[in-house]
Order: structure tokens, then C-alpha cells, then sequence
């Protein structure tokens, strides 16, 4: 936090409010004019910057899973005109500048718009930089997710569930596979990750599950394949081998919301 000739401002009142639930924490500056918030959620938040005998600061900031995000406030000594967006892009990717890890971050859009047959999150492993299929993916002796990351071995990920640990220590898998519709974003870390990752050697997946609002929202779907929409395979058409049946139906729905606005929250995914 800096005023207009770049110099620090200690003191100054720093408000961070989640813009999804209205939660919010207050902090200070320091003698540098620096300030922290820690374990956040990944979300939109609203920071409101105040400090004497200057103008008041409004700025958004977007936040992604796994991600250190600097929000620099200039304060200056006229009236502001309108907030400030401070967000990397869609789904938070941007380039680090606070930290060396190699990610990716898949967003809620891939998450709910790229076909997956089986609707396992962790298909979407493969959208990563380095990432190949494992020698024994989609076979019933598969360990990991599937896949090697790097050239490390398939059983070298680290997999994370909301900050905790989701490991099957036996067969490397995730310990508990969560529905796709649960799952608001999650990042693929891939290279020079901190300590505090620990465990895995090849590839840390992090997943971050969706909560309610102060809004209540909900869907309802249906994913259909059908043979009906395909044409035959070539070599069926070569022999005169008919095109064969083939038809699934995938549905689902969530709904979430609050219970006590402004504290207390629901969110509940049914799929079939």
C-alpha cells in the first residue's frame, strides 16, 4: 500500500469481504505498508482500503486455488471514481511472481463444459503441460490417476481435497473420488512447489468443492451419447458390419444456498 509518491503507508485499515457470502476480515497495514490475509477460499473478494487524510480505495480481486495473489493499492489524495479490478484472468491463471511452481488451474468452465465420459475430475489431469497417459490407464490394474506427470511415475501425485489430504495410501489413488458437479476449480501442480505440499515427487492435484451463497442457485442436467448422432466406423462400412447400439444417459442436479445468511452455508450435488 503506497501513496502517490510510492512510499508506504502504515496503519492504514484494510477490510477483505468474500462478494459470494459477505464474510469478512479486517487487518492493518505494517511500517512498510503491507498486508496479508491467509487461508483464504478461492473466490472474488471486495478490499477496502482506508487511510488518514487519504481518499478511500475500493479494488476486486479474483483469487484461484494454490495461488499467491499481490493486490498493490495506491492512495492518493482526491476522490476515487470507481473500484479497481485486480484479477488475473479467467480461472486465476496468470505468471507467478510471488512463488517458482509450475501449475495449471482448471476452471469452472472446463469443468462443467468438456466432455468427460465418466465425469472423473481427475480425466482433467491431462489438460497439464507434461502430462501423458500411464502404461496402465483405463486397465483394472491402474494406480494413481492414471498418469505420468514429467516422467515421474503414475504413483507419484499428491492428491488434496479442500486443503486436506485425499490419498488411498495403497493403491495411490484419491481416497475419496468426488462428483464433478461438487468441484469449483482445481489446480495441477507440476514443478517446484513448496514444502508444505510435501508427499509427492511427480504432480500435487488440488481441488477446492463448491459451498453455497447468499444466493440460492441450482441445476439440473442431462448428458446423453447416443448412436443415433455418430456415423459408422470406416472399417464397418468396408465389411458391411451394421453400426452398433449404443445409448447413456447421464443425469444430475445440485442446489445450494444459505442457512444463516451472511454465516452459515449449503450446497448438495445428487448425480445418477
Amino acid at each position: 500500500m503506497t501513496d502517490q509518491t510510492g512510499a508506504g503507508i502504515p496503519g492504514a485499515s484494510v477490510v477483505l469481504t468474500a462478494v459470494s457470502t459477505s464474510q469478512s476480515r479486517t487487518t492493518q497495514s505494517n511500517d512498510q505498508g503491507e498486508y496479508t490475509f491467509t487461508s483464504l477460499q478461492p473466490g472474488q473478494y471486495k478490499i477496502d482500503v482506508k487511510a488518514q487524510n487519504f481518499a478511500s480505495e475500493t479494488i476486486i480481486a479474483e483469487l484461484a486455488v494454490a495461488q499467491q495473489l499481490r493486490a498493490d493499492v495506491a492512495l492518493g489524495v482526491g476522490q476515487v471514481s470507481g473500484p479497481v479490478n485486480v484479477t488475473s484472468s479467467e480461472g486465476g491463471v496468470a505468471v507467478e511472481t510471488d512463488n517458482a511452481q509450475l501449475s495449471n488451474v482448471v476452471n469452472q468452465r472446463q469443468v462443467t463444459e468438456l466432455p468427460l465420459i465418466d465425469r472423473n475430475p481427475y480425466d482433467l489431469i491431462a489438460l497439464s503441460a507434461g502430462a501423458t497417459d500411464g502404461p496402465d490407464r483405463g486397465t483394472g490394474n491402474q494406480r494413481g490417476a492414471g498418469f505420468s506427470v514429467n516422467g515421474q511415475r503414475t504413483q507419484s501425485g499428491n492428491f488434496l481435497l479442500d486443503g486436506g489430504e485425499n490419498n488411498d495410501t495403497f493403491t495411490s489413488q484419491p481416497g475419496q473420488n468426488v462428483p464433478l458437479d461438487t468441484i469449483q476449480e482445481f489446480r495441477v501442480q507440476t514443478n517446484n512447489y513448496t514444502a508444505e505440499y510435501g508427499r509427492g515427487a511427480g504432480f500435487v492435484p488440488n481441488v477446492v468443492t463448491k459451498s453455497g451463497s447468499n444466493q440460492f442457485h441450482g441445476t439440473l442436467y442431462e448428458f446423453n451419447r447416443n448412436s443415433k448422432f455418430a456415423a459408422n466406423d470406416s472399417f464397418n462400412i468396408a465389411n458391411g458390419i451394421t453400426k452398433p447400439f449404443f445409448n447413456r444417459n447421464q443425469f444430475g442436479g445440485s442446489v445450494g444456498g444459505p442457512v444463516i445468511k451472511n454465516k452459515t452455508f449449503f450446497f448438495r450435488v445428487r448425480t445418477h
